[in-house]
């Protein structure tokens, strides 16, 4: 994941397929509100546009979805930014903003800012959007975050089921994290006005360290992911079929194809939103900890200084 720095603007982070962005393609969009309250996740096929991303690792004024209103009234449109003639130091794109403004001086070659009115083509738009969010933040559920794709509720939520043996592993518990999927039952017993029951499914989890250079280990169960999708997610399961990588779609649960399977598996929506979700929230839970570490660090130096 990506997150380009341009001065006096907050753009989304990118997450890329591969190990940095430049061998891989933009996966996605990923927006931060203020105070945690929500991330929102554009993706599709179409963040992978050639040229919608440019070298400073933000979406080009080319496919600019409008103004604030235009953004607000679709989530799906994109926010594009344009090449400044001034660049502050430590901004990406250092060689591509010389290169443009060299254009713009010679006066040759296309600029990135100017859009044909009369050209065919229109700004790119995310194919999907998923908001997750920081629920009941006031309460003693604290370590929550739900989102919904596919009319199923997920949730990143607190668990004290990990065990940390190392120094300080006592106080990491409440740290831990856990992917829960919640499908709610169809069946309702005629005999009862109880609502249907849900069927929860641990999906991944996340084990913060103490470590000053790591942040923790994400491991996800990729075998449950498989069957919550071939049982409750049929829209996810179609995806995975249109994948050209499976071939024979006949063949799908022979133990033979596993790998395949979860190759397939791994570049559908569903594992991309599990994937940019669990680093929202891993951003998000590392913030929150350095403001109450900064918080009571105040506190601790000032009732010192008062008492000196």
């Amino acid at each position: 994941m990506n997150t380009p720095y341009l001065a006096f603007h907050l753009p989304p982070s990118v997450l890329y397929q591969g190990t940095n962005r430049y061998n891989g393609a933009p996966l996605l969009l990923i927006h931060n509100f203020a105070f945690w309250r929500k991330w929102k996740i554009q993706l599709g096929p179409s963040i992978a546009t050639p040229g919608l991303i440019d070298p400073r690792g933000v979406v080009c004024w080319r496919h600019n979805g409008g103004d604030k209103a235009e953004l607000k009234a679709d989530d799906r449109k994109l926010k594009g930014y344009k090449v400044r003639t001034w660049r502050l130091w430590c901004e990406h794109g250092k060689d591509y903003v010389k290169n443009v403004k060299a254009i713009r001086k010679m006066g040759q070659g296309p600029d990135p800012d100017v859009v044909e009115t009369q050209r065919k083509d229109k700004p790119v738009t995310a194919d999907e959007v998923v908001y997750l969010r920081w629920t009941n933040p006031f309460s003693r559920q604290t370590r929550k975050y739900h989102f919904q794709y596919a009319d199923i509720d997920f949730y990143w939520k607190g668990t004290g089921s990990i065990r940390e043996t190392r120094a300080c592993g006592l106080f990491l518990k409440w740290n831990h994290l856990k992917l829960v999927a919640v499908i709610r039952s169809s069946f309702k017993n005629e005999y009862t006005t109880r609502e249907p029951d849900k069927l929860k499914i641990c999906l991944g989890k996340y084990a913060s360290s103490a470590a000053v250079k790591k942040s923790g280990t994400l491991e996800l169960y990729d075998a449950s992911i498989w069957r919550l999708v071939c049982e409750h997610m049929p829209p996810v399961l179609q995806q995975i079929q249109s994948i050209s990588i499976l071939g024979d779609t006949k063949h799908y649960y022979d133990e033979d194809n596993e790998t395949r399977r979860m190759m397939a598996l791994k570049r559908t929506h569903l594992y991309q939103v599990i994937v940019a979700t669990a680093m929202c929230m891993i951003q998000g839970e590392r913030e929150k900890r350095e403001v109450v570490k900064a918080i009571l660090l105040e506190l601790i130096t000032g009732g010192g200084g008062a008492a000196g």
